[in-house]
């Protein structure tokens, strides 16, 4: 977790990778370059315990905004810009309680890059459980 204070100007942000969600704080004025950074030391601190890939650095993490905030299974779309120091949270958008995909830049094996698709699995409502369907679905940008 960050070592910033939290205060009543702090986002709570959720950033998913597959199965992984880490909960993230930052304030609007945090740049995406901040935001790479926390996800590396999130990944760092708890490798042990998740079946995440390492990113060798925060420069690996591409993140990615939802194409439908409302609707994730619509798939996520790399954020542009996204490595300038002047792209921040409040700039691409995000808000309190806002999703962003992150992915492994380049890598072999289940990293992708810049160009391939975010991996994210999306748990199913409750009544679409009860139809039959499976306990996640496999959504791909």
């Amino acid at each position: 977790m960050s070592s910033k204070k939290i205060g009543p100007a702090s986002l709570t942000l959720r950033a998913k990778n597959e199965r992984t969600t880490i909960l993230m704080f930052a304030l609007a004025t945090d740049t995406l370059q901040s935001l790479k950074q926390q996800i590396h030391r999130h990944l760092a601190d708890n490798s042990a315990h998740m079946s995440a890939l390492l990113t060798e650095s925060p420069g690996e993490v591409v993140l990615g905004l939802p194409r439908d905030s409302a609707d994730l299974s619509k798939g996520f779309e790399v954020i542009a810009d996204q490595d300038k120091k002047v792209t921040t949270v409040a700039s691409v958008g995000l808000r309190d309680g806002g999703v962003l995909a992150w992915k492994r830049d380049g890598g072999t094996g289940g990293g992708g890059g810049e160009d391939s698709e975010f991996a994210v699995e999306i748990p199913k409502d409750e009544d679409e459980e009860e139809e039959g369907g499976d306990d996640h679905d496999r959504m791909k940008e």
